[in-house]
């Protein structure tokens, strides 16, 4: 990984952290999954249901290059199959934990970049109390800039259903009741990211390992 890609998932790290969230490096598929399953059991209070999560092998492919990606999903500890959430979205109700792929995330506002096909998908997100979302260092853009030539290619491609595009930059918050913040109200009490590629972050001081959380 470049340096540069070093310097914008740091900077991804700090402002999403900044934001409420949590972030953890992981260097290999294998202990991106071990992230994912740690957070679960220390943080999780009842059912569990992850997306396909198709990441590029790091373990052979660093740079992320020309890998087209391993669906480790089963490798999660799930309690609810997401064939069956998109097939019926209202089960997701009693869902307290969602694991989702990020599809990009922007440095400079600390934010995910989740490009949703179907309800189900998007719901994991953001109807769960915890959410975890598995990111590729790679697909941390510079700012918001960087993701408008991505988003107008995902709209202009046509075809049903139309994508659905949602930032997340940390947990839902709102300031509606009695102007004090309250967090959770509207969506996530809580936010993990979990970068893979990345596990320098952790050395360097940005970013939390699963074992602290």
């Amino acid at each position: 990984m470049s340096s540069q890609q070093f310097d914008k998932a740091t900077l991804f790290s700090s402002k999403f952290e900044a934001l409420g969230g949590f972030v953890h490096g992981a260097q290999t598929l294998e202990e991106a999954v071990s992230t994912v399953n740690n957070i679960i059991r220390r943080r999780g209070k009842g059912k569990v249901c992850c997306a396909p999560l198709f990441i590029g092998d790091h373990a052979s492919n660093p740079d992320m290059q020309t890998a087209p990606g391993t669906d480790v999903s089963s490798k999660v500890a799930s309690d609810l199959a997401f064939g069956d959430a998109s097939e019926d979205p209202q089960r997701l109700k009693d869902v307290d934990v969602g694991v989702t792929k990020a599809d990009y995330a922007v440095a400079q506002t600390g934010c995910l970049v989740e490009i949703s096909l179907n309800d189900a998908n998007h719901l994991l997100s953001s109807v769960v109390r915890l959410h975890i979302a598995v990111l590729e260092a790679s697909n941390v853009l510079s700012n918001l800039r960087d993701l408008a030539p991505i988003l107008r290619r995902v709209f202009s491609a046509g075809g049903e259903p139309k994508p659905r595009v949602t930032l997340i930059s940390g947990p839902s918050r709102t300031s509606d009741i009695e102007m004090k913040m309250v967090m959770g109200v509207h969506g996530p009490l809580e936010v993990h990211t979990v970068i893979v590629g990345l596990k320098n972050l952790i050395r360097n001081g940005v970013g939390r390992d699963s074992e602290e959380i």
